[in-house]
């Protein structure tokens, strides 16, 4: 049996045009820097190290939109122009 990782962030309906601004009870951690996080730490916020032994099973979440960090500075959305540079997030 395969698994899948989970960020853990809870959504508050924030999407990119606020990606960079912090909602929600997430610890302050925005949600371009929850995105950034998940791919380098597979989690939203690094320090929750706990949640990484909750798992789900692999296809019982749908994948979805996709993302990926260009030159460890920038944060992309494929198939969209969405981009965030993280040096600028939370400024």
């Amino acid at each position: 049996m395969r698994y899948r990782r989970i960020c853990w962030r809870e959504d508050k309906g924030a999407d990119n045009e606020d990606s960079d601004w912090i909602t929600g009870p997430n610890n302050g951690i925005t949600l371009a820097e929850a995105r950034y996080n998940y791919l380098k730490d597979s989690l939203y916020n690094p320090e929750r190290k706990d949640l990484m032994k909750k798992k789900a099973e692999e296809g019982q979440y749908l994948r979805g939109r996709v993302f990926e960090i260009i030159d460890d500075e920038w944060l992309i959305e494929k198939g969209t122009n969405w981009q965030a540079k993280m040096a600028d997030i939370g400024k």
